[in-house]
């Protein structure tokens, strides 16, 4: 390049910087290199020879590139939308483990309640009972523990409702997101 902006003329630092294009896979640029050089020197037969093993070697790259299955190459827009999905897809992600974390701790603390109030249904109604505050035990009267019980009950219920609701949505807006990404980038 610098060959030639020194001495337009210059016929051979066309054709060697077309190859070096060339070999870094840049045969638009490479063929506008020579196409100027020919316009210098119409009849090199070195240049066409170039031109037209370019064109060859173009087509080859493209056909194995389909053939491969490579990703299409991205306009800035495109590649912009690329970067905002992912960034999306990834926070869905997040979420997504936050929720399934969150739905775990309710569906233990609904199996413990569960089995804290069939351990209260098999004891007899005179056995005094004892809720904890903190690190002291309080005694509360029968049916004040077992209706608290039933309040966390039907709290975590809902919980684990509104919880797996909230999963469905986010494994659909990620299948959404990974298929937008599938097709953006072609692969």
């Amino acid at each position: 390049l610098i060959s030639i902006s020194k001495d337009p003329q210059f016929i051979k630092g066309y054709y060697r910087l077309a190859s070096a294009q060339a070999e870094l896979q840049k045969f638009d640029d490479a063929e506008t290199t020579l196409r100027a050089a020919l316009s210098l020197e119409p009849g090199n037969d070195v240049l066409m020879r170039q031109l037209r093993n370019l064109k060859a070697k173009k087509l080859a790259a493209v056909t194995a590139a389909k053939k491969a299955g490579a990703p299409k190459q991205l306009d800035e827009a495109q590649l912009k939308e690329a970067q905002e999905l992912q960034e999306q897809f990834n926070t869905y992600q997040r979420d997504l483990r936050s929720v399934r974390t969150a739905l775990n701790t309710a569906q233990r603390e609904a199996r413990m309640n569960a089995v804290t109030t069939s351990q209260l249904q098999a004891l007899e109604p005179s056995v005094p009972m004892y809720r904890s505050v903190g690190k002291a035990f309080v005694f509360t009267p029968r049916h004040e523990v077992e209706t608290r019980l039933t309040k966390e009950i039907a709290e975590l219920n809902k919980t684990q409702k509104d919880l797996t609701d909230r999963d469905e949505y986010l494994t659909r807006r990620l299948q959404s997101h990974a298929n937008n990404l599938r097709d953006l980038t072609g692969q």
